[in-house]
């Protein structure tokens, strides 16, 4: 139970992040590029995790041959999945690319929980989706323009990313602590994010 309710406050706590990410990243628009804001923003995390791990004397684990294929894809779609979103918060509307990310995101969820997890999809599940994907629908989809459509598909391919990442981690996240999964899908976000940057050569403005 007390890991229960420590899972649902992670992601309270998550989401109420997530849903600042969107106004943050309209708010800095250009000052930072697609790539620069992702990898000065790991190597933050990167920074502040090995120093609490230090000062907590934490230990770290060896990866495992057979976890490596799951950590390798569960941190290449973190680290996809806010560069694509970046773009699609400062060319369309935070609602509209919330919508389009929340109606992938489930339905990648919903598909990877079935294939990876055999979890079951009972109709009261299929009920609430179509529900809240209907909801949605009526809110925001008049506010999709066709001149934005790269930016919709990107918005999608962020909501995929995300359920991906959300579902991947459930692969490795029993055998390795915390802090170590913290840095490695920091690290690996932080090279991903160095490489566009350099290979664009992105200029940061202040």
């Amino acid at each position: 139970m007390k890991n229960r309710l420590h899972g649902i406050a992670a992601i309270i706590s998550a989401v109420a992040c997530y849903g600042l990410f969107g106004t943050l990243a309209k708010f800095m628009g250009t000052s930072f590029g697609t790539f620069s804001q992702n990898w000065i923003r790991n190597l933050l995390v990167i920074f502040f995790v090995l120093v609490y791990a230090t000062i907590a004397k934490l230990k770290w684990k060896r990866i495992a041959k057979g976890d490596l294929k799951w950590m390798i894809a569960w941190t290449l779609s973190g680290s996809l999945n806010t560069i694509l979103l970046y773009v699609s918060f400062n060319n369309i509307s935070i609602g509209t690319a919330y919508f389009l990310l929340y109606a992938s995101m489930i339905g990648t969820g919903f598909v990877c929980g079935k294939l990876l997890y055999k979890e079951k999809i009972n109709s009261k599940k299929i009920l609430a989706l179509s529900l809240s994907v209907v909801g949605l629908v009526l809110i925001y989809f008049w506010d999709i323009k066709a001149e934005k459509f790269i930016y919709t598909a990107f918005a999608l391919l962020a909501g995929v990313m995300v359920g991906l990442w959300n579902t991947l981690s459930k692969k490795v996240s029993d055998r390795y602590p915390n802090h170590q999964l913290v840095f490695t899908d920091a690290a690996t976000s932080f090279l991903v994010g160095m490489a566009g940057w350099l290979i664009f050569l992105e200029k940061i403005c202040f």
